[in-house]
C-alpha cells in the first residue's frame, strides 16, 4: 500500500512489516501530495502535489524520479489505465 502525506512525503507498507514502513520517500518536499497512482504492472508512480509538479517514479530503479513536470495548476486525481497510459485531473479537466 502506498500513501501520499501533507508533509509531501510517501510511506510503502505491507501487511507483514508491522508499524514501519519499507520505504520512506520525499517526494514533493515543498507541499503536501495530492495525488498518487501506481501502474498495473508494479513498474511506475505518479505522484502530484500542491506545488502544481507531477513526478514519474520508476520503482524498480530505487524510486528514481523519471520525469519532474511543472503542471498549469495542482492536480487532484491522477491514475493509471489497464493499457499503460496516465490520466491527470486539474479540476474538472482531465
Amino acid at each position: 500500500m502506498c500513501l501520499g502525506h501533507n508533509t509531501g512525503e510517501v510511506t510503502m507498507w505491507t501487511p507483514n512489516m508491522g508499524s514501519k514502513p519499507v520505504v520512506r520517500m520525499l517526494a514533493h518536499p515543498s507541499s503536501p501530495v495530492t495525488s498518487l497512482s501506481v501502474s498495473r504492472n508494479g513498474h511506475y508512480m505518479v505522484t502530484t502535489g500542491k506545488d502544481a509538479r507531477m513526478k514519474i517514479w520508476d520503482m524498480r530503479k530505487n524510486y528514481k524520479c523519471l520525469y519532474d513536470y511543472f503542471n498549469p495548476a495542482p492536480a487532484s486525481a491522477s491514475d493509471f489505465s489497464d493499457s499503460g497510459l496516465l490520466s491527470v485531473t486539474f479540476g474538472q479537466e482531465v
